[in-house]
């Protein structure tokens, strides 16, 4: 199960070069039972033993080499045009899904830091680079400062789109800190990702229920939470 969970991971190339890697281990690993490559290969051609063959159908499938008979076998991981020994930290980074690199790293992540804390920033950080592009907030790092300068620039906006941005600073705070309560205290997590559709469709049914005057940009605005059904009579504009 876990092979072939592997298998699923990888493209075919990658598991073509995991297959034969695992197959001169294993056949290493067997001490008298080790092949050197060069007794894998007759006149050119590759000479499978026949049970190799059914266990990894991909070998027929594997390009030709030349062997240089003056240096001994040595079992490396290409990655594109980077050859390097063999080793799983190698094959992880070939692998895996890579995010982009991050511009706010340094301010979680550093020597000096509680790591309980810093897994909790990264949280923040996380979750609120997913949602403050809903209300204009795009620039606004995650920092509290930030965001309540932000906030008490429009503190007295009657605007929709203001009333809005004021909801999802506060939704954001309050369910990044049950996500905390949770890990800690009944060991349940959610990812970021699951975090932010919750705290997005807590402000969009907050909406719902709020009176709101019928212009073009409040139904431009509810328009963007998916919100059509329009109760007008209101506070904000």
């Amino acid at each position: 199960m876990a092979l072939e969970h592997l298998r699923g991971m990888m493209s075919g190339v990658l598991w073509r070069r995991w297959a034969i890697f695992c197959l001169l281990e294993r056949s290493r690993m067997r001490g008298s039972d080790w092949m050197p490559v060069a007794d894998l290969r007759s006149n050119g051609v590759w000479i499978w033993p026949e049970a190799w063959r059914d266990l990894y159908p991909v070998l027929i499938q594997l390009d030709q080499v030349n062997i240089d008979p003056n240096k001994s076998d040595r079992i490396v991981w290409r990655d594109g045009d980077h050859v390097s020994d063999i080793s799983a930290s190698c094959v992880w980074s070939s692998i895996r899904y890579a995010e982009p690199e991050i511009d706010w790293c340094s301010i979680v992540w550093f020597p000096q830091c509680i790591p309980r804390h810093a897994f909790f920033m990264w949280l923040i950080m996380r979750v609120w680079h997913m949602v403050r592009q809903k209300v204009g907030m795009d620039l606004v790092q995650p920092i509290w400062g930030d965001v309540v300068d932000w906030l008490s620039v429009r503190a007295r906006s009657k605007s929709a789109a203001n009333l809005v941005a004021r909801i999802l600073v506060a939704a954001s705070a309050y369910v990044i800190w049950q996500e905390r309560n949770a890990r800690l205290f009944k060991n349940q997590l959610r990812p970021p990702e699951t975090i932010s559709v919750t705290i997005i469709q807590m402000v969009r049914y907050k909406l719902m229920g709020v009176k709101l005057k019928n212009t073009a940009s409040v139904q431009r605005l509810l328009g963007e939470w998916e919100i059509h059904k329009l109760h007008r009579d209101v506070d904000g504009g």
